[in-house]
């Protein structure tokens, strides 16, 4: 038999409410990509090479429900300041589904790194939801936002339309043993120094390094989901710091944002 999926979008949360704009559009454009790949349009980031086997993969696997379906169900949660526990959230979202004959829900984590609520948070809000669910009603833990390879095209198409030689990531940083490798990695394969916004190394402290080497140029791309409190005070910290580099172009570039390609990403991978 054959699974039917519907998709289940969890981000933190955020008192801003431009996060939670951001992530309905983000779910509206991964239903949108979901629904093209399904029927074999595809789109965006699809058409490269490096995505046409995840896409093969998704045709082989969903042959026989192109015809049952030909609209996905893609939901939001936040694992923190919702009006509910992210538990009820799922089981709410598990009545909805019952009448569409989906008999699975993906739930897939908008996170960047391995922290404490991709590792602990999330899997036990999973656990609690079990408890109330019909057997029927598949619960599958989707792999976090960050680990997914092509997230790296993504980024180095935003740091290439910012055009300067020196590099910096700036993520928020986790202080749980080996959360922050894959960031780590990351940036050494975009030609970037690390940057973190909760720990060191300090944006103004790579900022200084990278001054030191006699850089002229420098892109700072905020490694964050979506606009908030925190790209708002980022930026600030880059006008503050200018004047200490009168001689050097600060460019700070966006969060990943609610966008096709990021889309696109997600819907690839799930």
């Amino acid at each position: 038999m054959t699974s039917l999926s519907a998709y289940l979008l969890v981000s933190h949360g955020s008192r801003d409410n431009r996060s939670q704009i951001a992530l309905e559009r983000l779910a509206y454009l991964v239903k949108q990509q979901l629904d093209d790949l399904y029927s074999h349009r595809g789109s965006i980031l699809s058409n490269r090479p490096e995505y046409q086997a995840a896409i093969k993969t998704i045709a082989t696997k969903t042959r026989t429900i192109i015809n049952k379906s030909s609209s996905h169900q893609v939901e939001t949660a936040t694992l923190e300041l919702a009006s509910c526990p992210l538990h009820e959230r799922i089981q709410q979202m598990a009545k909805q589904v019952q009448t569409t004959g989906a008999n699975q829900i993906k739930l897939i984590p908008l996170f960047l790194f391995k922290g404490v609520h991709v590792e602990e948070d999330i899997p036990e809000q999973i656990e609690m939801a079990k408890t109330y669910l019909p057997p029927s009603c598949q619960l599958k833990l989707c792999p976090y936002l960050g680990s997914y390879p092509q997230i790296k095209l993504l980024l180095e198409e935003q740091f290439a339309q910012l055009s300067a030689p020196g590099r910096i990531l700036l993520s928020h940083g986790s202080r749980r043993p080996g959360a922050n490798q894959l960031i780590e990695k990351l940036a050494s394969q975009l030609g970037a120094k690390t940057a973190y916004w909760s720990m060191t190394p300090s944006l103004a402290a790579q900022i200084a390094h990278l001054a030191e080497e006699g850089c002229k140029q420098i892109a700072i791309l905020p490694y964050f989901l979506f606009s908030g409190g925190i790209t708002d005070a980022i930026a600030q910290q880059v006008r503050a710091l200018e004047p200490t580099y009168p001689t050097i172009e600060l460019t700070l570039g966006k969060p990943l944002g609610p966008t096709p390609a990021l889309a696109n990403l997600i819907a690839i991978n799930n």
